[in-house]
């Protein structure tokens, strides 16, 4: 057999190998990180009776497991391509604020229809134990513990394991998948489902928590104060087509950015070089 074709074969070997190592990797992960989460919240719940109690103590142990793994193995959560500076990625943040804007107004506006069309259970059982909890905790719970919580665990913890192995597109895909099934009900699914896409971004591009956990945080507070009436006003399948389509392109901008920036990093070319408008 000629060299070349026995070259050709072993590459092809390869890659079939990491696509399988990478396929595996993607279920497991999910897997162990998320299941880890809902063993803590168990005990949790066999130690006190108050769901948002139980959740919070479960969440501050992730968060302490997240701050150990930074600190004391902080490889297990790093991917290449490194950190780049501000100007490999012109006008991130304002494109970002633009961004979040358009998905917070589609996803509210969607997650109305869904509840007024189909109803939902699970999210009517969410708002009774808001409800039952008081307003102090539940303040606490969404402006607080949640977006510390939820982006330790998704943008901390299991973007950067799944990136370690598969694209980006597939870490952000997945995680935000991930992250609006955790929400236990569609209204909140469908809601959270463009966050989940925009923080991965924000992971991506600054390899930080504390970006996400602010803007999850403005996220949940804009939900807070929004009137009902301006909700049920766009939630009209011609608006929330509109909104998605507009994030939906501004995502899209903002990731070729970001990865287009970093892979100019990884080959050598001058970061100053790389503009995309």
């Amino acid at each position: 057999m000629p060299n070349a074709v026995r070259s050709q074969e072993a590459g092809r070997g390869a890659t079939l190998h990491r696509g399988l190592a990478g396929t595996i990797w993607c279920l497991l992960v999910p897997v162990a990180v998320l299941g880890g989460y809902l063993v803590l919240v168990l005990m949790s719940s066999a130690w006190v009776t108050s769901p948002v109690l139980a959740g919070t103590i479960a969440g501050a142990v992730v968060v302490i497991m997240f701050g150990g793994v930074r600190l004391l193995k902080p490889a297990w959560l790093s991917f290449a391509p490194e950190v780049l500076p501000a100007s490999a990625t012109p006008r991130f943040w304002p494109r970002i604020a633009l961004t979040a804007v358009l998905m917070f107004l589609t996803g509210q506006a969607a997650a109305a229809w869904i509840y007024t069309h189909l109803g939902s259970t699970g999210f009517d059982q969410h708002v009774q134990t808001q409800q039952s909890s008081g307003f102090v905790p539940s303040l606490l719970v969404s402006l607080l513990v949640a977006p510390i919580v939820e982006e330790s665990l998704f943008r901390g913890l299991l973007y950067p394991m799944l990136r370690k192995k598969a694209g980006a597109v597939v870490a952000a895909v997945l995680s935000s998948l991930l992250f609006a099934a955790m929400h236990g009900n569609s209204v909140q699914a469908v809601a959270v489902i463009p966050l989940g896409l925009l923080l991965a971004l924000v992971a991506e591009r600054t390899r930080r928590v504390w970006p996400c956990v602010v803007l999850h945080l403005a996220y949940n507070f804009a939900a807070m104060m929004l009137p009902q009436a301006a909700i049920q006003a766009m939630s009209t399948p011609l608006c929330i087509g509109l909104f998605s389509a507009a994030w939906a392109v501004l995502l899209v901008l903002l990731a070729r950015q970001v990865l287009s920036a970093g892979i100019t990093d990884q080959i050598g070319e001058p970061r100053a070089r790389v503009r995309v408008e």
